[in-house]
C-alpha cells in the first residue's frame, strides 16, 4: 500500500511523463494499492476544474483523465478526529506543511506506508520522520 498525494494522480490524469519518469509509473500505480486522506477527492477534482479552466486540460480530454481514476485502487481514510487535530496542527506547524499536506505525510507515518509525493517540502517532512518516500 502506498500513500499517494494529490499531485502525483493530477500528473498522472495530466499524462505528465515528465514529471513521472516514464508510462510505467502509471501502470505501476494501477497495481497498487493507494491510501488517501479524505480530502484527496475535493483535491484532485479541484486541480482538474483548474486545469481545464487554465487551459491545461482541454474539456473534451477530462473524460479520459477521469477515466484514469477508475482503474485505481483507492481507501480512503477518514478525517482526523477531533482529538487528533491539535497534534497535526501542531506537526505542520513545525513541518511548515498546510493541515492538507501535513494529513499525507502523518497518514504515511501512522499507516506505516511509503509516500508518494513531488512536493519538495512534503518529501523532506516525511525524511525528517523516517517515512520512505517515492520516487526515491
Amino acid at each position: 500500500m502506498i500513500v499517494v498525494d494529490a499531485s502525483v494522480i493530477v500528473a498522472m490524469c495530466l499524462d505528465e511523463t515528465e514529471l513521472l519518469g516514464s508510462d510505467d509509473t502509471f501502470e505501476s500505480l494501477a497495481e497498487q494499492s493507494l491510501l488517501v486522506p479524505a480530502h484527496w477527492h475535493a483535491e484532485v477534482g479541484n486541480a482538474l476544474v483548474t486545469n481545464v479552466r487554465r487551459g491545461r486540460l482541454a474539456a473534451d480530454r477530462l473524460a479520459f483523465a477521469i477515466g484514469n481514476l477508475t482503474v485505481l485502487t483507492v481507501t480512503t481514510q477518514p478525517p482526523p478526529r477531533t482529538e487528533e487535530i491539535e497534534s497535526i496542527i501542531a506537526s505542520a506547524i513545525k513541518s511548515g506543511l498546510t493541515f492538507y499536506d501535513e494529513l499525507y505525510v502523518h497518514l504515511a507515518e501512522s499507516s506505516r506506508n511509503p509516500l508518494f509525493s513531488f512536493d519538495k517540502a512534503m518529501r523532506a517532512a516525511a525524511l525528517k520522520r523516517r517515512v520512505s518516500i517515492l520516487p526515491a
